[in-house]
């Protein structure tokens, strides 16, 4: 099997944005190399803080995933 090609970007989904995830995601979004491409909580609220903390940061914004308890299934689907 060949070695995996390293890459310049990490591209993340991240579950969870609450109080303790925002701060993870808060970290996140400030490294350089990181890719936030989508988040997932319960909470539609949070998600959308994520996305606008994003914003401010001169982000892209994430996808946001807040269908319900298992909509972490959907990003995974979805996201790449």
């Amino acid at each position: 099997m060949p070695a995996a090609t390293p890459t310049k970007t990490l591209r993340i989904g991240f579950v969870g944005v609450g109080v303790k995830g925002s701060s993870h995601v808060g970290h996140l979004l400030r490294m350089d190399g990181v890719d936030l491409r989508a988040v997932c909580d319960i909470v539609d609220l949070q998600c959308r803080e994520t996305q606008e903390q994003a914003k401010r940061l001169g982000k892209r914004p994430p996808e946001i995933y807040s269908r319900g308890e298992r909509d972490f299934e959907r990003m995974c689907a979805e996201e790449e």
